[in-house]
């Protein structure tokens, strides 16, 4: 099923806010991952996993530093 980036974008910032216990409408697409929500890399390896498990699809674990903002990510998995 394909999805648009603003849906990815709407589920990332429900699993963001589940993981780092912050409001959801605080997670935007230009929000960086470490400066902005404080994201560190188990966190963000979290993250990734339930992403994966939602949207249906993988990301190697090599790409998980490339992702600098919520919207980064977003596009990755609105993209497969």
């Amino acid at each position: 099923m394909e999805r648009t980036e603003d849906e990815v974008l709407a589920g990332l910032a429900e699993i963001i806010a589940d993981e780092m216990g912050c409001p959801a409408e605080a997670v935007r697409a230009d929000s960086t991952l470490v400066d902005d929500l404080e994201i560190d890399w188990f966190s963000r390896l979290a993250i990734i996993t339930a992403a994966e498990d939602v949207f249906g699809s993988r990301v190697p674990l090599a790409d998980a530093p490339t992702f600098a903002t919520v919207g980064d990510l977003a596009a990755r998995f609105a993209q497969e």
